[in-house]
């Protein structure tokens, strides 16, 4: 309905990890560019609202679920940003492939006077981009097996922007409110999304220097006694807690539970050797985690979330 009948430019975003803070973080950068963007989607405001709006909005950022893309058959983005797919909702899907197939479905609509952001990591990003008439940016923290050369290279020293024949580096101060490499991924794709839709550098480094991850994101709480405490509790899938812990260093107790989506929590056994020292095991599969990690480190039950908290703390 709102594709129908939106007459703005639409930057949308999807991925399995990290949409609401690009989503966010696009608007945060376009509103310092002089731009008056309405923020929705899955993000919690329903993008019909736009429509009855009474603000001059000149661009939508939109954030965008596989559940959504499911349903949305004749929606086309101007922009569409294609953050990661890893392990999720395999509990919905009958397997990864159709997972794929739904988040890879942003793009596939675009004509030629669009643009497609992709994480040239992504598993077939070179077979994707070649069966796209979108133009494409692509970034990256790592070499791509693709052979593509990434519009935006994250590194240890922050992330290197190259685009017609200009090149732009955003140190590690230019991203105060962003933490772990897998942040500088959602910066790059928010920050090519922008420039793509017409945005300035100035106006971005500004709004990157205001930037406030939203809640539940890598948020830094509190410091007590010498230990710091964060709320990433929505990680909820194997790749987001794998970035989390490998953003904080070693020496972690993790409050990890829930319900498992057909996830295979196995595959962050590396991880939790190398940095985990505890784990509270809380929710529905907390005796699945006890039978995978209580040969790595010690893992305790808990009954409530409060109970866990005190549980890690001592």
């Amino acid at each position: 309905i709102f594709f129908r009948y939106n007459k703005v430019p639409v930057i949308a975003v999807t991925g399995t990890n990290g949409k609401t803070t690009t989503t966010s973080l696009a608007g945060t950068l376009l509103k310092a560019c002089g731009f008056n963007p309405f923020i929705g989607g899955n993000i919690g405001t329903p993008l019909v609202n736009s429509l009855m709006s009474r603000e001059n909005h000149d661009i939508i950022v939109a954030e965008v679920s596989s559940f959504q893309l499911d349903l949305a058959s004749q929606f086309r983005p101007d922009i569409g940003v294609l953050l990661n797919i890893s392990q999720d909702h395999l509990d919905r899907y009958e397997n990864f492939a159709e997972y794929e197939k739904s988040k890879t479905s942003l793009l596939k609509r675009q004509k030629k006077t669009d643009t497609a952001v992709i994480n040239a990591s992504i598993r077939g990003c070179g077979t994707l981009a070649a069966g796209l008439e979108s133009k494409i940016f692509t970034f990256s923290c790592q070499p791509s097996g693709s052979g593509i050369t990434p519009d935006a290279k994250i590194d240890d020293n922050g992330i290197e922007i190259c685009l017609k024949n200009k090149k732009y580096r955003l140190g590690p101060k230019a991203f105060p409110g962003l933490k772990g490499t897998h942040n500088l991924e959602n910066a790059a794709a928010a920050i090519l999304a922008c420039l793509a839709a017409g945005a300035n550098m100035d106006g971005i480094k500004k709004g990157l220097r205001s930037f406030t991850p939203p809640a539940h994101r890598m948020q830094f709480i509190k410091k007590i006694r010498g230990i710091s405490f964060y709320n990433d509790s929505k990680a909820t899938n194997i790749d987001a807690v794998k970035r989390a812990m490998e953003s904080l260093g070693q020496n972690l107790i993790l409050i990890m539970g829930g319900r498992n989506k057909d996830n295979d929590l196995g595959l962050i056994r590396n991880e939790m050797k190398k940095r985990a020292k505890a784990v509270i095991a809380i929710g529905e599969c907390r005796q699945e985690i006890k039978t995978i990690f209580e040969d790595i480190c010690p893992v305790i039950e808990a009954g409530t979330m409060e109970d866990a908290v005190n549980k890690a703390f001592t």
